[in-house]
């Protein structure tokens, strides 16, 4: 796949995906938005920073770290199971994992195999 292939892939999936997840990611708070970034951290394993950095390209990415500065927020920030806030997420995922895959009363066609 070319340069001109991927970005034109990368424009097409980032149009669905701003379809699909604007108008709730763009109603977050501070703090939802530092917990969603754990979150793809937690799921990915790398932080938004090198995220954005590896589709948007630099520039971009350290125009929105300079946004999220000013917010008292980092895209760099690491999910560490050490820091308390970053456990506090762990617990609320396990806990909310356990009541939805082991839940009787769930559709199957949802439980993880």
């Amino acid at each position: 796949m070319g340069r001109k292939d991927k970005k034109a892939l990368i424009k097409a999936k980032e149009k669905e995906l701003k379809k699909q997840f604007a108008d709730p990611l763009t109603n977050l708070s501070v703090y939802q938005g530092k917990v969603l970034m754990k979150l793809i951290n937690r799921q990915t394993g790398n932080n938004c920073y090198e995220i954005l950095k590896e589709y948007k390209g630099g520039l971009n990415a350290r125009l929105y770290q300079t946004v999220a500065f000013f917010y008292g927020g980092s895209l760099k920030q690491d999910y560490n199971l050490k820091d308390n806030f970053d456990r506090d997420i762990e617990n609320f995922v396990r806990e909310i994992d356990a009541s939805w895959y082991n839940n009787p009363y769930q559709n199957p066609a949802y439980i993880r195999q």
